[in-house]
């Protein structure tokens, strides 16, 4: 039989994708989001949701007690997905929630929890080619909205790494960076100001006939991830564990790379059949 996963954060981007996939390959699945209504989206694919603000330990109660393998923690506030600018959203989502997250999976005793990490715990690391190490010291930007985001994301994992050491629950925890998916709505937030998301405003001048200023440095680099693949590395992390792991971390990144080098050659493309306005006109990792 295969494993029952929980994914808390289903309703975000990476999180919908992810479950809809694992859910294709056999997996039985558990959504979870914060919304109060996925507007049945989840029951087309005969995937039950429940709606749960993992800030509440409370709300915990209408999860199931038993039968739980895995969960996946994509939940959380994000500085792309929030107006203005509000700390505790950070601290209550992601400290507190990842606390609610790993006493529930403690309870139910599920053997593994994936966790997404924010790159920021590594952005003094930048401006080189050398690969950064999953062992890298974690440092948090002293400014700027992402701050208390990486604080925040920081703890997690420590209480992650806790929970490890003291109750022997089984973590990976994937540090990504941009995600890249279809999504209706073209805007994300920087320091609380709703802008347009770079490439969408490229992919929509083009598709209007309008002419393309690119500016910027040629030769930099950045790393694509696209959310087909973040989905595939989950998914390999459930079957392929053994050759995947370096002092109990998983090198995802490197696979990642190896993924997008050669997305062109593997032809999959999301199905335009799939209504993921149904979620609303944003999309919070929530």
């Amino acid at each position: 039989m295969m494993d029952t996963i929980v994914i808390f954060g289903a309703t975000g981007s990476v999180g919908v994708y992810t479950a809809l996939f694992l859910k294709k390959k056999g997996y039985n699945i558990i959504a979870v989001g914060q919304r109060k209504s996925d507007n049945g989206f989840f029951a087309e694919y005969d995937i039950p949701y429940y709606s749960v603000n993992i800030a509440n330990k409370n709300d915990f109660n209408i999860l199931p007690v038993s039968g739980v393998d895995q969960v996946l923690h994509f939940a959380g506030a994000m500085p792309a997905r929030m107006q203005g600018y509000d700390p505790y959203q950070y601290v209550n989502s992601i400290i507190t929630g990842t606390l609610n997250v790993l006493e529930y999976i403690r309870k139910v005793n599920a053997l593994k929890v994936i966790f997404t990490q924010s790159i920021a715990d590594v952005l003094h690391l930048f401006g080189s080619t050398d690969p950064i190490s999953p062992d890298s010291v974690r440092k948090f930007p002293l400014i700027g909205d992402h701050s208390i985001y990486s604080i925040s994301k920081n703890a997690a994992v420590d209480l992650i790494e806790h929970y490890f050491n003291q109750y022997a629950i089984k973590r990976f925890i994937l540090r990504l960076p941009t995600i890249y998916v279809y999504h209706p709505n073209p805007y994300y937030y920087v320091d609380g100001v709703r802008k347009w998301m770079g490439y969408r405003y490229l992919i929509d001048r083009a598709i209007n006939g309008k002419e393309l200023e690119i500016w910027g440095d040629p030769f930099s680099k950045k790393e694509i991830s696209y959310s087909y693949f973040v989905s595939f590395a989950i998914t390999f992390l459930h079957v392929m564990i053994p050759v995947a792991i370096h002092n109990d971390c998983l090198v995802l990144v490197v696979f990642l790379h190896v993924c997008s080098k050669y997305r062109m050659m593997s032809a999959i493309a999301c199905p335009a059949s799939r209504n993921f306005s149904d979620f609303g006109t944003t999309v919070s990792a929530g």
